[in-house]
């Protein structure tokens, strides 16, 4: 038997446009152009000091997904059974390709997650607190905007709305599906009426799998770390 399969994968849309990419090129993170202003609360405050380093998809001639879907997932499959004239002997052996759709907890939801989130901390005194419940951070700024005015960099060496220095949690841009080839060969012997021996030899193996990576960790050194990431 034979045959071959031909799939049309595309890629997770983000509800309201909660999804982000990176696009190594310039260093920008990549938003949906569809994304929503007040689907997350942060976002109304957080999109305009950052938005001198985002892109929208539009831009980039990207789709909503951000990746683009996948149209070449061929499929073939293969598989056969021959028996000698003997008949109390078979050989069995198949092979195929098939193709794993990701699911919307890649890299531990970082394909999926909101364009902008934001985490403070703060310490109350334990002896003489200062901070109540109703505002424990003190009416503190999430995140600052620069105040100088363009033409003054940021330390990180050039002129940003926020001279905030944001971690990224995203993906890459150009993705292809994972598949797994899958291959078996099988002897298979009858003894007598009610005793057969099957030994098999079953093997696979995964290509394009999706991984997480750190690829921003600065490289050993002293001084500042900024400088030293890649």
């Amino acid at each position: 038997n034979m045959g071959v399969r031909w799939e049309v994968n595309p890629f997770y849309w983000g509800d309201k446009g909660q999804i982000s990419g990176f696009n190594p090129q310039n260093g920008d993170l990549v938003i949906p152009s569809n994304f929503s202003l007040t689907a997350q609360p942060l976002t109304p405050t957080l999109y305009p000091l950052f938005k001198d380093r985002l892109q929208l998809t539009g831009q980039l001639g990207l789709p909503q997904s951000i990746l683009a879907t996948e149209k070449h997932d061929l499929a073939p499959r293969l598989g056969f059974a021959w028996s000698p004239e003997h008949q109390n002997w078979v050989i069995r052996g198949a092979y195929g390709i098939f193709y794993v759709f990701p699911d919307n907890n890649t890299f531990n939801s970082s394909v999926g997650v909101v364009p902008f989130q934001a985490s403070q901390s703060t310490n109350n005194n334990v002896g003489a607190p200062q901070l109540t419940l109703g505002n424990f951070f003190g009416n503190g700024p999430i995140v600052d905007p620069t105040p100088n005015p363009p033409g003054n960099t940021c330390a990180f060496g050039f002129y940003a709305l926020s001279c905030s220095t944001p971690s990224l949690s995203t993906t890459a841009l150009h993705l292809k599906q994972t598949y797994v080839n899958e291959w078996n060969l099988s002897v298979q012997h009858q003894f007598g009426s009610g005793v057969s021996l099957d030994v098999a030899y079953v093997g696979n193996n995964t290509i394009h799998g999706f991984r997480a990576l750190s690829v921003n960790d600065p490289q050993p050194g002293a001084g500042s770390i900024q400088p030293r990431r890649p």
